[in-house]
């Protein structure tokens, strides 16, 4: 079995959403990433000269880097980027003309001046910029900065042939306030520092990166786990990377797609040399405590009794036996949708807190949706058959619905577009918790409107149009029936 597969499925995600590399394709804008490019952008498009990007280790410097750079070569931008600062004095010039795809004669360094000099002043000629950006910056010499303050000199008779961009760790202030350095000092026009994720930030962060993956909503962080990424990481992006990267093989190891405090403790053990391990019960463990269980309160077991007792179980017995078992309510509640042929499975399913598997078949054979609330407004219980059960806490119920979608939605990240998106744009606008363009295009403010929303129809916070907030979203006003009997269903249960 491929096990990586496996885990991406059991969190409903297309690839791993944490990745140690650099990821600039789903890139995660926070005002002050998104202040830090616009200006040195913004400095390099207007000829500034010489730019500073600082931060520590692990807040995504290299990524911003890539990022501008990117940005920089859409808007027709020239640019050399160096990532390994090994290189010294000419090697360090050589490998700046190489990635300018410039050849000279000679490895000298006059030789490489001149010739990455003819290169700028013909871009000058033909109307483009140039800019050399520089990863890790505080390992050059103090001979290496000033070679690149000679670079960064090279202009025309009206403005600078070249913008340069150095990025690096605070140490690269230090060396840069030496005395032998104060003229490239008095030489910087721009000078930005990357800080660490707030803790609101963080929550975003994490959400963006999981919704840029896949995630339908399936894949949950409780409000104890933000606080215990955040305590942690201290919003330091390697380090959330990392941990949300074992958060998730653990949550995988024990089966459970939603993050909690305990799988961050879990996966923060396991970043420091304690494995995960997985979880059984002995069987004799399991078999007396589903007799005693028997015996108090008659056939109902809990979960993982349940499961450790049915292993030994013949299939074809077990559903014969749920089958048997099946409440009234509940086979009246899937005859209403014409689903009675799923009953033993469903209430399999219900018994065990985990209708994924029946669901999902469901929705293949019949393209009905199962909708799961903790409470039902009245226009949809006079819409829909409504099925009451008490949640796995036993203190509270759970409201269930099948509903036949007019649209899904598979994506749902900063940036995206799609005629979908304008649908529930329209709708939360209605509602009046969205004041944006309806344009199609996720944003900001949508996100901000459908977490809203979330809080106040009491659903799970996910800030993702999953089905159970589409369903209300599509239901909260209409009046037109979405389920298989067009007339009002009675509640049951």
């Amino acid at each position: 079995m491929n096990k990586d597969i496996t885990y991406l499925e059991h969190f409903h995600l297309k690839y791993n959403p944490f990745p140690v590399a650099p990821d600039t394709t789903n890139f995660f804008i926070s005002r002050t990433i998104d202040r830090i490019i616009t200006e040195i952008t913004h400095g390099i498009e207007t000829r500034k000269g010489f730019m500073i990007l600082v931060g520590e280790v692990g807040l995504g410097k290299t990524t911003i880097g890539r990022k501008i750079m990117s940005m920089l070569e859409q808007a027709g931008i020239e640019t050399s980027m160096i990532l390994h600062t090994g290189f010294q004095g000419a090697e360090l010039l050589k490998e700046i003309n190489r990635d300018f795809k410039i050849r000279a004669r000679s490895g000298g360094l006059g030789d490489q001046l001149r010739k990455l000099n003819d290169f700028l002043l013909k871009k000058s000629a033909e109307g483009k910029n140039c800019a050399i950006i520089i990863d890790d910056a505080q390992n050059l010499s103090a001979e290496s900065l000033e070679l690149v303050r000679m670079i960064s000199n090279l202009e025309s008779d009206r403005e600078k042939l070249v913008q340069v961009l150095l990025i690096g760790q605070p140490e690269l202030l230090k060396k840069l306030a030496s005395p032998e350095l104060r003229q490239l000092q008095s030489r910087v026009i721009i000078h930005q520092e990357v800080r660490p994720l707030s803790r609101h930030e963080l929550k975003d962060y994490i959400f963006f990166k999981l919704n840029a993956a896949g995630n339908d909503g399936t894949t949950t962080v409780s409000s104890s786990g933000l606080r215990a990424i955040y305590k942690t990481t201290k919003g330091n992006f390697r380090k959330v990377n990392a941990l949300m990267d074992r958060c998730l093989y653990a949550g995988f190891v024990l089966d459970t797609t939603k993050i909690s405090r305990r799988i961050v403790k879990k996966a923060f053990l396991d970043l420091r040399g304690k494995p995960i391990e997985f979880y059984h019960r002995p069987l004799s463990w399991a078999l007396s405590g589903a007799l005693g269980l028997c015996l108090i309160g008659g056939f109902y077991l809990s979960r993982d009794y349940l499961d450790s007792f049915r292993k030994s179980i013949p299939v074809s017995m077990v559903s014969a036996h749920f089958n048997k078992q099946v409440p009234g309510q509940v086979l009246s509640f899937l005859r209403d949708y014409g689903l009675s042929s799923y009953a033993a499975a469903f209430f399999d399913g219900l018994t065990h807190g985990s209708l994924n598997a029946v669901s999902r078949k469901i929705l293949q054979d019949t393209g009905l949706c199962l909708i799961e609330l903790a409470a039902v407004p009245e226009t949809v219980r006079h819409k829909f058959g409504v099925l009451v059960y008490p949640a796995q806490d036993g203190t509270t119920k759970r409201f269930y619905v099948f509903w036949r979608p007019s649209f899904w939605v598979e994506h749902f990240y900063y940036g995206y577009e799609g005629p979908e998106i304008r649908k529930i744009q329209e709708i939360l606008a209605d509602l009046s918790l969205y004041h944006d363009n309806v344009d199609g295009i996720v944003g900001k403010n949508l996100m901000k409107a459908v977490v809203e929303f979330q809080k106040m129809m009491r659903l799970r916070v996910t800030g993702y149009p999953d089905q159970d907030t589409l369903f209300l979203m599509c239901n909260i006003q209409e009046t037109k029936s979405y389920g298989v009997n067009s007339t009002p269903t009675k509640t049951t249960g």
